[in-house]
């Protein structure tokens, strides 16, 4: 009888503990059910790594100087520039020469005899620019084709050969690029020079360019 009764209350003890361990698991499942919940809801993020990387590059480009008055230009450019990273870079040298053409405005000046002493045009200019690269893309071309591209600025200056003299002439720009492989790339910018001294208070220069890229910066 004293066995019996010294068993009771194990069992007792044994009855609890499972109900215990029974009432703790039923108590989580739901908290862990909930916290799944908040995850799915939750906010997701990825940041992936470029595909390309550049080195080197050669650019080949066509320009348009389309905001004179007097005249328009079409200007063949060569560019040379060395990236240090994905993000930036060092355009060492871009040149190019103007080929003019006269406007309307320009040729009824010049036939009614009241033109100014000088028109003051662009023969030829070169600059040195940074490049800042901050923005990467990755997209989608009709749910067919996943293409890669790029937005960057440029800052710099440089000197422009006028009809006039040489002008010194700080820039900025922006311009975009498009992957065609890991060696080309299109590129289209926009960019705007001061002319320090000079009856020409800015150039625009627009122009479309074709890249190619030696070695990678990575």
């Amino acid at each position: 009888m004293k066995r019996r009764g010294c068993d009771r209350p194990a069992r007792r003890w044994d009855g609890l503990l499972l109900s215990a361990v029974l009432m703790a698991v039923a108590a989580s499942a739901p908290a862990s059910a909930s916290e799944y919940a908040a995850d799915d809801t939750g906010d997701v993020s990825a940041i992936q790594n470029r595909t390309y990387h550049l080195g080197q590059e050669f650019e080949f480009s066509l320009s348009v100087l389309p905001y004179d008055a007097f005249y328009k230009a079409i200007a063949p450019e060569f560019a040379y520039t060395v990236h240090f990273t994905d993000d930036f870079a060092w355009e060492v040298v871009r040149v190019g020469y103007a080929q003019r053409f006269d406007t309307n405005l320009k040729t009824q000046l010049l036939s009614l005899q009241t033109a100014p002493t000088a028109f003051e045009e662009v023969n030829l200019f070169l600059s040195s620019d940074l490049m800042w690269s901050p923005i990467y893309a990755k997209m989608a071309l009709a749910n067919k084709a996943v293409i890669y591209g790029e937005l960057y600025g440029v800052l710099g200056g440089g000197a422009y050969n006028t009809t006039v003299a040489w002008r010194a002439a700080p820039n900025i720009g922006l311009g975009g690029r498009l992957f065609l492989s890991k060696v080309v790339s299109l590129r289209l910018e926009v960019r705007e020079s001061l002319l320090i001294e000079s009856s020409l208070p800015s150039v625009v220069d627009i122009n479309l360019g074709l890249s190619v890229n030696f070695g990678s910066a990575e």
